[in-house]
């Protein structure tokens, strides 16, 4: 018990850091002509705003709807490549790259809800 406490306060101290190093420095403004999902939220088509830290936290926000999820650098940019969304062919049409031009492209979690989180005790 007493390592889920001290569990506990070091993720309460730690977001409070998250907060203050949300600088969304790189944005973009894109039209999206499908439904589609961001880590198993689902978005309607229209016009988002799109996000990122330089520390990889993507912020999606638009129709009335945001969410926030930690990006894994994908590849480094190419020359003139312009920003865009990258999605996967699926019913869901997920999410799958966010690239900003000029910045490295990070890939975004993908929910499945196969995976089943399992805790083993001592």
């Amino acid at each position: 018990m007493k390592m889920f406490k001290t569990l506990g306060l070091m993720l309460v101290i730690a977001s409070g850091g998250l907060v203050e190093a949300a600088d969304y420095s790189h944005s973009m403004h894109v039209n999206v002509p499908f439904a589609f999902a961001v880590n198993g939220e689902h978005f309607a088509a229209g016009q988002y705003d799109v996000r990122e830290t330089s520390n990889g936290i993507i912020l999606l926000q638009g129709g009335g709807k945001a969410i926030a999820v930690i990006g894994t650098p994908a590849a480094l940019p190419k020359a003139g490549e312009a920003s865009s969304l990258h999605f996967l062919n699926t019913p869901a049409r997920d999410l799958q790259t966010v690239a900003i031009e000029g910045e490295v492209s990070r890939d975004v979690p993908i929910h499945d809800k196969e995976r089943k989180l399992i805790f083993a005790s001592r």
